[in-house]
């Protein structure tokens, strides 16, 4: 017997889909996924080549911390977090610090920047990041507090790449103004975009209104300054290792140095199954991301996992919510008529049937043989959800 067009259409709702929550992997089989506190997604990993995508994605876990950290293998540059979505991983930068006393403003063994140094007159900071990372120009400060001192910011590999940087004094103390960071006790500036390697010159001209001057690059929306920070602006900075602070700043990374478009011909191609290819915004290279409805890890082979709309209560169903790949359909439920989808998307939702029989009217006339009026009604009687129950009658008039 062939099967009813409503019945083929509820088969089809109900084929199965591939689950989200059966999938949560973030990282090669076999591979190690956190260091201490930080995960590890792939295309980043640890050791085995297999755990990362290439050289400049592979990380260290130092054990020497408690707990572990997470760092670049060349630099040590502690690392934080890494997003997958915005192509960005939180780092620390060691604060510049001049004081006026014998404290030492070295970074303890073991994550000392590359090429950093530390002076005693003044103060001069060295980083230089892992090829393929960039320090944000849009989420990133330099950023100097203390009074009557100087801070300055340059490309310390390139002697003629730019060169930046800011004064503060206070004058009085009673005209510091906690938030804002305008010359008076704390100075701000931008970077350039694409910076991936700086130095910051550090000079205090007195001690006479604070102890300590400090120069740092830092999170834009992490900073804001308090009259406190030019006593013990170290005191409130919660990232320490050994007898050295660091803040957190924001760096951009990318897939190799070719746009989607070419890169998609390589064999090599980063994006897997579900996903799609931005261009990156801070140069050439790309991100992957997964489509719409998906959702994991676009870099890992199966990575991006159909999100079960229905499980999580993201749909806009008003009437019953069927998952399918990628996406969800709405329908409404038995005794009421609508597309099941909620007025605030712009839906019919689901109304309620009317109990009362309804009548369809056809009107035929006049023929060619007579002037003879009919009308056929369609009755819907219909009950206990079967589709007998119909109908038709023919009346003369």
């Amino acid at each position: 017997m062939m099967a009813r067009p409503a019945a083929f259409l509820c088969l089809l709702l109900l084929w199965p889909v591939v689950s989200s929550s059966t999938y949560t992997n973030m990282t090669m089989p076999g591979c190690k996924e956190t260091c201490g506190n930080t995960s590890i997604p792939y295309p980043f990993g640890l050791d085995d080549p297999k755990c990362f995508r290439d050289q400049a994605f592979r990380l260290v876990c130092n054990t020497s911390f408690d707990p572990p950290m997470l760092s670049f293998p060349e630099d040590n540059i502690p690392i934080l977090d890494i997003s997958l979505l915005q192509g960005e991983a939180t780092a620390l930068i060691w604060v510049a610090k001049d004081c006026n006393d014998s404290s030492s403003n070295s970074p303890p063994d073991g994550v000392r920047a590359q090429g950093q140094e530390m002076k005693d007159a003044g103060v001069t900071v060295q980083i230089n990041l892992t090829e393929g990372f960039k320090f944000s120009n849009t989420r990133n400060k330099f950023t100097a507090i203390g009074c009557n001192m100087e801070a300055f910011m340059s490309d310390y590999v390139n002697p003629n790449g730019f060169q930046s940087g800011c004064s503060s004094v206070c004058g009085n103390i009673t005209n510091v103004i906690n938030g804002s960071c305008s010359g008076i006790g704390c100075c701000q500036t931008s970077i350039p975009r694409g910076l991936d390697t700086f130095q910051v010159k550090l000079q205090s001209n007195s001690y006479d209104d604070s102890n300590c001057s400090y120069a740092f690059l830092v999170k834009d929306e992490w900073f804001s300054f308090m009259e406190s920070d030019i006593w013990d602006f170290i005191g409130r900075v919660p990232y320490k290792f050994g007898n050295q602070t660091g803040t957190p700043v924001v760096l951009e990374w990318k897939i190799g140095n070719q746009t989607c478009g070419d890169s998609s011909l390589q064999v090599n191609y980063a994006c897997r199954d579900n996903t799609e290819c931005i261009n990156s915004t801070s140069g050439s290279g790309y991100l992957c991301h997964c489509k719409n409805g998906y959702h994991g890890n676009p870099y890992l082979p199966h990575g991006c996992q159909d999100i079960d709309e229905c499980k999580n209560a993201t749909h806009d169903c008003e009437g019953s919510c069927v998952n399918t790949l990628g996406s969800y359909n709405c329908t409404c439920p038995e005794g009421t008529v609508g597309d099941g989808y909620n007025y605030k998307v712009n839906g019919t939702g689901c109304t309620p049937i009317s109990k009362s029989n309804k009548v369809l009217h056809i009107t035929l006339g006049p023929s060619t043989s007579s002037s003879l009026l009919s009308r056929f009604e369609f009755d819907d009687n219909r009950s206990g959800g079967t589709d007998e129950g119909y109908r038709c009658s023919y009346r003369n008039r």
